[in-house]
C-alpha cells in the first residue's frame, strides 16, 4: 500500500512526458499529436523536421553509439537477466523512435 502511495504521488506530481505530446499513427495513415489530428502546416513542418534528422550524422552517431551500449550491456558485461533486460530496452527504445520517425515521413 505504501508502495502505491509513492508510485501515484511521484506519477502525479513529476510527469515524466506530456499527454499533448504523444504521437499516434491511425491505421489510414494519419498523424494524431495529443489525440488530435495534426493540421497539414504541422505535419508539413515535422516532416520536413524529420527529414532532416534523418540524414543527418548527429542520429547515426547517437543510434549507433546507443546499440553499442546495448551490446555491451547484453553480452560483453551481462552478470544476470536484468543485464540482458536493460539492453533489450536500450534497443526498444530506439525501435520506438525509428517507427515514429518513420511513420511521419510517411503520414498523410
Amino acid at each position: 500500500m505504501k508502495r502505491f502511495i509513492i508510485n501515484y504521488l511521484v506519477k502525479k506530481l513529476f510527469p515524466i512526458y506530456s499527454l499533448d505530446k504523444l504521437v499516434t499513427i491511425t491505421k489510414q495513415g494519419n498523424l494524431l499529436i495529443g489525440g488530435k489530428l495534426a493540421d497539414n502546416n504541422k505535419l508539413s513542418n515535422l516532416q520536413n523536421e524529420a527529414r532532416f534528422l534523418a540524414n543527418t550524422e548527429l542520429l547515426e552517431l547517437l543510434t549507433d553509439t546507443l546499440k553499442h551500449r546495448a551490446e555491451v550491456a547484453m553480452f560483453i558485461k551481462s552478470k544476470d537477466t536484468q543485464d540482458l533486460m536493460n539492453g533489450k530496452m536500450i534497443l526498444y527504445t530506439l525501435d520506438v523512435q525509428n517507427n515514429i520517425l518513420n511513420k511521419i515521413l510517411k503520414s498523410k
